[in-house]
């Protein structure tokens, strides 16, 4: 099993959701003290980490804090996303255009991983959605009607 370091950014399954939060696969960031991790504790604190920020919506949402960014391996990630962009443009929709082409990007991964949860790019296909229903929640409000 890898090793796991407190401020280390993983991948998790967050199957089932409890309460008011979505079952999903979802980045997070390890805030449990190295001293439990290096000793096995059976638990592990974590917290999972969004795009969708929304003002004043403390105590449930937190914006990490400069020093907290610091806690990421900025040198390391900057190529990983430039690579990733790369090969497909996962970004902020910022508009309808960027919309149609992130919704086809989504469609074609959803032909090649459906709903095989071990798939690699299984993560992929939930980051993707989030953009979408991001963007959607913000210029497609549903109607009720």
């Amino acid at each position: 099993m890898p090793r796991i370091d407190y401020g280390a950014i993983w991948l998790a399954d967050l199957n089932p959701g409890r309460g008011g939060e979505p079952g999903k696969t979802r980045l997070v960031l390890v805030v449990q003290s190295q001293t439990l991790l290096d000793a096995g504790h059976p638990l592990t604190l974590i917290v999972p980490l969004t795009i969708n920020l929304i003002d004043d919506a403390e105590p449930l949402r937190l914006q990490l804090e400069e020093e907290m960014n610091a806690v990421l391996d900025i040198q390391r990630l900057v190529p990983a996303w430039q690579s990733l962009q790369s090969v497909a443009a996962v970004s902020h929709i910022d508009s309808a255009m960027k919309y149609a082409q992130t919704t086809a990007l989504l469609n074609s991964l959803l032909d090649v991983v459906r709903d095989d949860a071990q798939h690699p790019l299984y993560s992929l296909v939930a980051v993707v959605g989030d953009l979408i229903e991001a963007y959607e929640i913000e210029h497609e409000p549903l109607n009720n009607q």
